[in-house]
């Protein structure tokens, strides 16, 4: 059985800083239900290794609350090769400065595979800082997959205990 560990980094926004709480360590299957969760009041921008058309299936965004940016080196509409972290980017920053979103990563691990660790942290770091500007919630899974080490990388760079 896989798990995950999801942090939360609510961002409350303030004239000096941000603050920053992490949720509790989570199953994967939990993000499923924190996605569901969240569609009920929000905007969700979910980047993940799932196709668009099955994540539509499973949440069934009637109100139009979900965005779908899929991580995948095949073109489609929905998709941005994981490899151009710069396409990654402005799109968290166009959705996030268009109407503000709840940020939920799936697929970290990928990004790490194509990008190497510190150019995934790297990333992670800068849209952290996209996130407290635009006074919005980020949600990462990280599964198993990755040791306590990179796991302690990922915490330290959100600011995280």
């Amino acid at each position: 059985m896989r798990t995950a560990m999801i942090f939360s980094i609510n961002i409350k926004g303030r004239s000096r800083g941000s603050e920053f709480s992490a949720s509790p360590l989570v199953p994967h299957e939990s993000l499923g239900k924190l996605v569901s969760n969240k569609l009920s009041s929000n905007n969700v921008l979910l980047i993940t290794r799932t196709h668009p058309k099955l994540v539509f299936k499973i949440f069934r965004d009637s109100k139009g609350h979900l965005n779908v940016v899929w991580l995948s080196d095949v073109e489609d509409e929905n998709s941005v090769n994981p490899r151009a972290l710069y396409r990654l980017e402005a799109l968290v920053e166009n959705e996030l400065s268009k109407r503000r979103s709840v940020l939920v990563f799936d697929g970290i691990e990928y990004l790490i595979i194509e990008n190497g660790l510190t150019g995934t942290l790297k990333f992670l770091g800068k849209v952290r800082d996209m996130a407290a500007l635009h006074d919005s919630e980020m949600y990462i899974s990280v599964s198993d997959a990755l040791g306590p080490k990179e796991q302690a990388l990922i915490r330290r760079v959100l600011g995280l205990p």
